[in-house]
């Protein structure tokens, strides 16, 4: 990979942790927040359901955001080692275009579709949600 192109995908990936650090590190406050306030806000029961509801999508947002972080590292330490655009399964090189939509992507779209096909893991993370 050229430098000048390296250059420009490491601070792209940095910014995409920084912000994912930053999101994440406000959530366990606001989860707190909602457990506390959970009996003086909501007395019955459909207030509470609403609140258990809201605090599990919160937590399932924490979590996917947490899975972000690892993936965006792991994308950062093999740019730094010189394997980044590497599929991790047939080493082939990920096409440019995908990279530049997901800078993260562990996979080539025939890896990716033959795995998720095949039930070996979940879809990828999806990017949507963050806002860079």
């Amino acid at each position: 990979m050229m430098n000048e192109r390296r250059v420009e995908v490491k601070a792209r990936l940095e910014k995409m942790l920084a912000e994912v650090r930053r999101f994440t590190g406000t959530m366990p406050g606001e989860l707190l927040n909602i457990g506390e306030n959970q009996a003086k806000i909501f007395k019955d029961d459909l207030g509470h359901a609403q609140d258990e509801r809201i605090l599990d999508s919160r937590i399932a947002v924490n979590d996917q955001q947490r899975v972000l972080e690892g993936r965006i590292t792991t994308a950062l330490r093999k740019l730094k080692l010189g394997t980044f655009g590497k599929c991790d399964r047939c080493e082939e090189a990920i096409d440019a275009k995908r990279l530049a939509v997901q800078p993260f992507a562990n996979y080539c779209m025939h890896c990716q579709t033959l795995a998720e096909y095949r039930g070996e893991f979940s879809p990828p993370v999806r990017q949507a949600a963050m806002v860079f």
